[in-house]
């Protein structure tokens, strides 16, 4: 099956948000910075209750730096979205990694080639970790989980057709499985 489409910056911070979301590993990282933080502002406001009480400018710093560090803690997740949009377009504006743009895609039962502006990927369904769907995108997910090729469903004429392509990646990339299984 092959198909042709354009993808988009906004396609790759997509896959990135993605990722960001449904990761155990990126939930994992989010998680430990939320805790990092929340701990060091505990940490500096018990330190302004317990050994500043009579210094009343000592303890407004130390209450407004852990405010601070309290508020970064909240605002990982959502800021994160700032950092994927530009971190994509850094890497894009690279020639070498520039992922964007025209794609050639096609999935045979022994592998998936994928030939853009920036050369020709072909990878055997071995390699690929899951097939997910959201409601603009396929996203085939390379081992071991932070890469992927990007397909937008835009690409298809109609729902039909995107549910059966979704299909049969899905019934070759069980039949790569089961075949290793076998041996």
């Amino acid at each position: 099956m092959n198909i042709e489409y354009n993808v988009e910056i906004d396609d790759l911070v997509a896959f990135n948000l993605y990722y960001l979301n449904h990761s155990p590993h990126a939930q994992k990282q989010i998680s430990n910075s939320i805790v990092f933080y929340a701990g060091i502002s505990f940490f500096l406001f018990a330190m302004g209750l317990l050994f500043v009480k009579n210094n009343l400018a000592l303890s407004i710093i130390l209450f407004a730096l852990s405010s601070s560090f309290l508020l970064f803690a909240i605002s990982v997740k959502p800021t994160s979205k700032k950092n994927i949009q530009k971190h994509v377009r850094e890497i894009n504006s690279d020639v070498k990694h520039n992922y964007a743009g025209k794609h050639v895609f096609s999935i045979t039962p022994e592998y998936i080639k994928d030939i853009h502006e920036s050369g020709e990927v072909i990878r055997h369904w071995d390699i690929i970790d899951n097939i997910d769907t959201t409601d603009q995108y396929l996203f085939i997910i390379l081992k071991p989980g932070s890469s992927a090729f990007i397909v937008p469903k835009k690409a298809f004429n109609d729902d039909a057709s995107f549910n059966q392509f979704v299909e049969t990646a899905k019934e070759y990339h069980q039949s790569s499985i089961n075949s290793l299984e076998a041996t």
